[in-house]
């Protein structure tokens, strides 16, 4: 499981969908969700301050819709060394006649 970036275009979101994938060929719930969390801050070597929500670790958290691992989830807040440093509803709405969808093949493209 992990993220990256293709050309210029960070991958980060992929890391929620990789672990759903694994979660439901065989990794189960748990491990998954352990593999994004305290698994990967053990590779790491920083899994003394990160990784798992403990007394005197580093507790920055993001809090979802509803679970982490389905794809229509929205993260509704981060919370930060104990801030809230992001909050969905706080952010503008675009009304839906602002909003502009393209079907597949007129979709423009970023390096014309």
């Amino acid at each position: 499981i992990g993220s990256g970036a293709e050309t210029y275009v960070p991958k980060t979101r992929v890391v929620r969908y990789e672990a759903a994938m694994g979660m439901v060929y065989g990794l189960g719930r748990q491990r998954a969700l352990e593999a994004v969390t305290l698994g990967a801050a053990k590779i790491l070597g920083i899994d003394d301050r990160y990784g798992s929500l403990e007394a005197g670790k580093v507790a920055d958290i993001v809090l979802y819709s509803g679970d982490p691992f389905e794809h229509k989830t929205q993260v509704t807040h981060v919370v930060v060394d104990g801030k809230i440093v992001y909050s969905r509803a706080d952010r503008p709405q675009i009304p839906l006649a602002l909003r502009q969808y393209y079907s597949s093949p007129n979709i423009p493209c970023c390096l014309d």
